[in-house]
């Protein structure tokens, strides 16, 4: 099972994922972008200092995603191994479609893995006021992407939820200002359901 855990910066995936690993130490833990050699000099490009093109952008991600899903996510799947990744292709229609046409960024992103999509997602919800919160107290440098500032993160969160739909994978939503032991329980319970 390929289970993507997704959501705005701030939202808690490292948390639950690190309370996931201790849950299921035989699962695969992955990311995108970087989990792979390609990846990981792709997530220097993309989230480094740079001015590219939106299009040269967006092709970066999906590179990163093709060599995921081929290299990481479809070798897994195939030795029936539970798979938790950090972000998807359902990360990609959310961040990109602002840009792009929503049905062509699908369409891309499908081709790019290939077929190989979550079987389930969970996705972190959180507050405009929670997640500007969880930055500050954060502390750390913004990315490129954070630098877009809290209402496109918000626009973002939104289609997160418009791409799981599209894409018709099973979904939770999860109040990201939960506890960490209710958000714990509620990804497991929507695991073995």
């Amino acid at each position: 099972m390929y289970i993507a855990l997704e959501g705005i910066d701030g939202v808690g995936k490292t948390t639950q994922i690190n309370r996931l690993k201790e849950s299921y130490p035989d699962a695969i833990f992955t990311k995108e972008p970087g989990a792979t050699n390609l990846g990981a000099k792709l997530r220097e490009l993309i989230l480094g200092e740079n001015d590219f093109d939106k299009k040269s952008e967006l092709f970066l991600f999906l590179a990163d995603r093709a060599e995921h899903a081929q290299k990481v996510l479809a070798p897994n799947i195939k030795k029936n191994k539970i798979i938790f990744s950090d972000r998807s292709l359902i990360s990609g229609i959310a961040y990109a479609n602002s840009e792009f046409d929503i049905n062509y960024i699908c369409e891309l992103n499908r081709y790019a893995v290939g077929g190989v999509l979550p079987d389930k997602a969970v996705i972190f919800i959180i507050s405009k006021e929670g997640y500007l919160q969880r930055i500050k107290n954060r502390g750390l440098k913004e990315d490129n992407i954070e630098k877009k500032g809290a209402e496109f993160m918000m626009q973002t969160q939104e289609r997160f939820l418009q791409a799981v739909k599209m894409l018709k994978i099973k979904y939770i939503e999860i109040d990201a200002m939960d506890t960490e032991e209710n958000i714990s329980k509620k990804i497991k319970d929507f695991i073995n359901d």
